[in-house]
């Protein structure tokens, strides 16, 4: 389900249906179309924005511990890694920041699709807020609201860099290269409850759907029945 929201947005975003800090309604409702076409899943817009929320949450939460902490945080496994040298100066740090103790070495999957949805935003709003707090010191009203001006462009800029550079690897990290027949064998297969012949009609079916077939690898095991009879049937 994350995984359509975040590719149905970003194809909203290409569309243009994001304005500065919200997506606009049709993308929303784009959201809710998708989801319930494809996973027979009904859900209102407002679930959309509140799933976005947390994402935003998560995505603000993060980029604070990377920015001014030490602790690592891995790419490969998307997780902040706290070992056991840390841990007491990890329990100090969340006395103080409460919302950080839910992400000890906890995996957030669709974390390069949380990045391009939310980075920009980000930026753009920490930046303004950066401007503001100096424009307060600048004594000379004219000299200020130029100092202010030419501060957004530049803030503003460095945002739109930032996120194009984080959408190319997003959109590369949503193009991996195609999976062999071996692979999808053996990755459906081991789906319990599959009869020989809805093993081999799945294959077939994943090999020309890539999208689908990584939605297969990343599922729990309890639901990845469920998923490829999904498939299957649509």
């Amino acid at each position: 389900m994350d995984a359509i929201l975040a590719s149905t947005l970003i194809d909203q975003i290409n569309e243009g249906n994001k304005a500065e800090g919200d997506f606009k309604p049709q993308a929303y409702q784009a959201v809710v179309d998708k989801l319930r076409n494809e996973l027979g899943i009904f859900i209102m817009m407002d679930h959309a924005k509140n799933r976005i929320k947390v994402w935003k949450k998560h995505h603000a939460t993060i980029t604070d511990i990377q920015t001014y902490t030490k602790f690592t945080w891995n790419d490969e496994k998307k997780m902040l890694e706290i070992g056991m040298n840390d841990f007491a100066q990890w329990n100090e740090y969340c006395k103080d920041n409460p919302n950080a103790s839910a992400y000890m070495n906890k995996r957030i999957e669709n974390w390069d699709d949380i990045c391009a949805l939310v980075s920009v935003d980000r930026a753009i709003g920490d930046g303004a807020l950066e401007t503001e707090n100096q424009g307060a010191h600048i004594s000379d009203a004219t000299s200020g609201e130029s100092s202010i001006k030419k501060l957004k462009r530049d803030r503003l800029a460095d945002a739109v860099t930032s996120f194009a550079e984080t959408f190319k690897e997003y959109m590369i990290s949503r193009n991996p290269p195609k999976p062999d027949s071996k692979e999808v064998y053996d990755v459906v297969s081991r789906v319990v409850g599959l009869d020989r012949y809805e093993v081999l009609k799945a294959v077939k079916r994943f090999l020309n759907n890539i999208e689908e077939f990584e939605m297969l690898k990343t599922l729990p095991e309890s639901e990845k029945l469920d998923w490829v009879i999904l498939c299957l049937q649509s």
